[in-house]
């Protein structure tokens, strides 16, 4: 059957959600989400500046029971993706890693959420790959709900890049984010401070 594709004419998979101080909810204040799927029927999308202090990926898979090869170094955070089934894991990754069950988020990014990857990924030669986030849970909106929040100016939206997904530190992803869509941080007001 091949990848699954997300994009749709008008889709914003493959886009950056960057909330705003407008957002009136703390639990997404400050949150950068890439949205990986977006059609008629509502929206998914991943957190992906929201480490777990407490859980890496070493520990996940040994949950799991899998056992990565003596010389694969895994000590890659996990991420809190969102509310919704926060147990459950999504491997986001460049187009690179897409195995047959991936689901492709844009042109250049791809969810896949089986043990499969994750067993591929630890058998290899070499270290992880540096292009993948592991998280848990997702975000979720039924339809028409992401369009009316980013009409409410809750979030604010930018093309996703490598650079933004996989090199920018976590802590520095929201503020980067906003200077790449060309807004400057320090200017967005939250509503309660409004004169």
């Amino acid at each position: 059957m091949g990848e699954r594709d997300q994009t749709t004419e008008h889709s914003l998979a493959g886009n950056i959600l960057m909330a705003t101080p407008h957002i009136g909810d703390i639990r997404f204040d400050k949150s950068v989400i890439i949205v990986c799927v977006h059609d008629q029927n509502g929206a998914m999308g991943l957190v992906i500046n929201k480490p777990l202090a407490d859980l890496d990926l070493t520990d996940l898979l040994s949950q799991l029971q899998i056992k990565p090869s003596e010389d694969i170094q895994i000590k890659l955070p996990v991420y809190m993706g969102g509310p919704v089934q926060p147990e459950r894991g999504f491997l986001l990754h460049s187009n690179a890693h897409s195995q047959k069950d991936s689901t492709r988020v844009g042109s250049k990014f791809a969810i896949s959420g089986t043990i499969d990857i994750l067993e591929s990924l630890t058998k290899k030669e070499a270290d992880l790959p540096k292009d993948i986030l592991f998280i848990l849970g997702y975000v979720g909106w039924g339809a028409g709900q992401l369009e009316q929040e980013i009409k409410d100016n809750a979030w604010l939206t930018v093309e996703a890049t490598q650079e933004l997904i996989f090199e920018t530190e976590s802590n520095k992803l929201w503020n980067d984010s906003m200077v790449h869509l060309g807004v400057n941080p320090s200017i967005l007001v939250s509503p309660a401070g409004q004169a």
